[in-house]
């Protein structure tokens, strides 16, 4: 089985951070074709600067699904699922 990792760019008492955070647990849940780690990193992180710049979040949450960035509000689960898909 295929496994991933998710880097996963937060800002504490951030509402939209905590409810990506919960979107993106259940839809990896839901998908039993790629194992999947999700590492969370406060924003002000060195390494979540550095993903940050390198994959251009400039908004929060923001995570990695394979190619696919999400930032903002844009976390819908279908569209984690559809990342996930891609990744196979």
């Amino acid at each position: 089985m295929k496994h991933i990792r998710i880097p996963f760019i937060y800002a504490d008492n951030c509402k939209h951070c905590q409810e990506a955070l919960q979107t993106l647990k259940i839809a990896v849940k839901k998908y039993s074709k790629i194992t999947c780690n999700i590492v969370e990193f406060r924003y002000d992180s060195r390494e979540a600067l550095a993903i940050a710049v390198a994959q251009g979040i400039d908004d929060l949450p923001g995570f990695l699904i394979g190619t696919t960035v999400f930032k903002g509000k844009n976390y819908a689960e279908d569209k984690i699922l559809k990342a996930l898909d891609e990744c196979i």
